[in-house]
């Protein structure tokens, strides 16, 4: 099995168990704080992912530049000096980020999240706390990237399942032995953020430096970005635009529900995550390789690469997100165990789904534009979102529920994806635009649909329990990717795994 087909397993282990964990945690932080407190705790989570998004531009730099090169002395000296000139940045973000939160916590607790009745004080206090533990939250990012970037993924992954672990089972404990407040909640967010900065950090340097000694000196060696600036100036601004398209819609939200709404809405997009967090792996695990065979000019394995991964890519999101949007209501309740939130949560997290869906078909094109260094084509499609979306949906937030805020969102990655896959593959491959999209997109998701379609209206007419109606859709899905797969790789059946095994990313 080849170096990326492991890193791809274990993305997604790490990236699958740290989803399960959301998904196991989420409604026992409702059941032992109440839907109000967690509704301070999703503003968390949305500030968590515009910061992620934010973040993308520094450690994508870092992350392409950990890539390239050999394991000379040099080599590694050389990727030391840009590691510590970008900590040094990332040190002076995470002192604003707790700077301001802190500073802001009377606005965001008075004027900004409608906390109903909590208490302000002790909501402010977690506030500022949550602030700081968002900082070394954005820092633990960057090592992650740098440790990625190296392609030691089992390692990186194994680190953050434990902290993981540790962060939302952990804070369970200590909010039922000290006191059921966001005080003691974000508190230990911040501990396990600060110890899984450092641990994070020693492993890094240990791998980059091995038996070595390096010294970097500020007033030289940061000149070293100078290599670098543009792309991660151009990085910069992408994270930045995708940050705001991608998290606007809860920020307003934010403002305009009252708490409790807030976990509705919060809850039915962490379930529309899925799609994402199964192309996520994939992404990760190739965008080294994709800066490899793009470094030393093989186009024939990079656009290989890419067709695969690609392919790989949609069957998984779609399979997954188009299962999930026609039995949202069922998952939700399973899931939250809470009726009002699946009744109210299913149609948003239908449309959501299906955006999250459309936009994880972007991750693949969006990677093969960076590891070519090309970020014009990112910023231009990411600014039309920003020129485009937002006013539409800060009118309606403000006129209308969440179902239609969600179908917004799902109505413009409609519009905005085939898009822009089709300019990248146009500028930046030197495939055939019109036969790769109909043999790798459209047809594809026409398989994918009408076979969930079908067995959707057949569940319909069956007299199933919750545990049936589960393995019900559990195969079902299963047997829809096995078919999609083999018409799309045309392979026999038989054949797939040792595809996977042999072929999938040589």
């Amino acid at each position: 099995m080849g170096a990326v087909n492991k890193n791809i397993i274990a993305n997604i282990i790490g990236r699958g168990l740290s989803m399960i964990s959301v998904f196991i945690f989420i409604p026992i932080y409702i059941s032992i704080l109440g839907a109000k407190m967690y509704g301070v705790i999703s503003f968390y989570v949305i500030l968590q992912g515009i910061l992620i998004f934010a973040d993308a531009g520094l450690t994508a730099t870092l992350k392409r530049e950990l890539a390239k090169g050999d394991d000379s002395f040099e080599s590694r000296f050389t990727k030391f000096k840009i590691l510590r000139s970008i900590e040094v940045i990332y040190i002076f973000i995470v002192f604003l980020i707790g700077f301001s939160i802190f500073c802001g916590s009377d606005f965001i607790v008075d004027s900004w999240l409608n906390i109903e009745d909590l208490d302000f004080q002790s909501t402010k206090s977690g506030i500022q706390l949550m602030g700081i533990a968002l900082g070394f939250n954005f820092l633990s990012t960057l090592y992650q990237g740098g440790v990625i970037g190296l392609e030691k993924q089992i390692a990186s992954n194994f680190l953050q399942i434990v902290w993981g672990v540790l962060k939302n089972g952990g804070v369970i404990i200590a909010v039922l032995l000290i006191d059921k407040s966001l005080t003691v909640f974000f508190g230990w967010q911040l501990i396990i953020n600060i110890l899984y900065v450092i641990i994070l950090r020693i492993f890094l340097l240990k791998v980059l430096k091995k038996k070595d000694r390096f010294k970097w000196v500020i007033k030289t060696d940061f000149k070293i970005l100078k290599s670098v600036w543009k792309y991660a100036v151009g990085m910069f601004i992408i994270a930045v635009i995708a940050s705001i398209n991608s998290q606007f819609d809860k920020i307003v939200l934010s403002s305009y529900l009252v708490v409790s709404e807030l976990t509705i809405y919060t809850v039915a997009y962490s379930l529309s995550t899925i799609p994402v967090v199964l192309s996520g792996p994939i992404a990760t695990a190739i965008f080294p390789r994709l800066t490899q065979y793009f470094d030393r000019k093989n186009n024939v394995k990079l656009y290989r690469v890419f067709n695969n991964s690609f392919n790989l890519v949609l069957l998984l999101a779609t399979t997954a997100g188009t299962i999930l949007a026609f039995y949202s209501g069922y998952f939700l309740e399973i899931w939250t165990q809470n009726k009002e939130i699946a009744i109210k949560g299913a149609l948003p997290a239908t449309f959501l789904l299906l955006s999250q869906v459309l936009l994880s078909l972007q991750v693949i094109p969006f990677y093969l534009a960076l590891a070519k260094g090309n970020t014009k084509i990112n910023i231009i499609v990411g600014l039309l979102g920003i020129i485009t979306l937002i006013p539409i949906i800060i009118v309606v937030a403000k006129y209308y529920d969440i179902v239609i805020v969600a179908l917004t969102t799902f109505l413009y990655y409609l519009i905005i994806t085939p898009i822009y896959i089709g300019v990248i593959v146009y500028k930046l491959t030197n495939l055939n635009c019109y036969k790769w999209g109909l043999n790798n997109l459209v047809k594809p998701i026409i398989i994918i649909v009408l076979g969930s379609s079908i067995f959707y209206f057949i569940n319909l007419k069956l007299d199933l329990n919750f545990i049936l109606k589960g393995l019900y859709i559990l195969i079902t899905s299963i047997a829809v990717f096995i078919i999609s797969f083999s018409l799309t790789f045309k392979i026999k059946l038989k054949n797939i795994f040792k595809f996977i095994k042999n072929e999938l990313f040589t």
